[in-house]
C-alpha cells in the first residue's frame, strides 16, 4: 500500500514524520492513536513496510446497533416445519 492509499482507509491523522534514509529513499511514518486503525505505519520509498499496534491506541470496541434500528413488520416470515402442511385449512374437500 501507498501512503495514500492507507490514508484513505484509517483517516485523517496530524502525526507525520518525513526523513531521508541512508540510501537517499524516502522514509514516512504515519502515526493514528485512536480508531479502528490505530497504529503506526511505516513506509519505505513510497511503499508500506511495517505496522505496529500503538502502545498508547485507543480503540474503541465496535458499536451496538441502536434500540431504534427499523425491525422487520411482525408475520413477514413464516417458519417451515418438515412434514407439516403449508395449507392451514387441510387437504381438499372431496366432492
Amino acid at each position: 500500500m501507498t501512503e495514500c492509499e492507507v490514508e484513505k482507509t484509517a483517516g485523517y491523522t496530524d502525526r507525520v514524520e518525513i526523513t531521508d534514509g541512508p540510501h537517499g529513499q524516502r522514509h514516512v511514518v504515519l502515526t493514528y492513536l485512536q480508531g479502528e486503525h490505530a497504529g503506526i505505519y511505516r513506509f519505505v520509498g513510497g511503499r508500506l513496510k511495517s505496522i505496529e499496534r500503538s502502545p498508547d491506541a485507543q480503540v474503541q470496541p465496535p458499536t451496538k446497533p441502536s434500540r431504534n434500528a427499523k425491525k422487520p413488520p411482525a408475520g413477514t416470515h413464516q417458519a417451515v416445519m418438515p412434514g407439516v402442511a403449508s395449507d392451514p385449512a387441510g387437504p381438499p374437500a372431496s366432492r
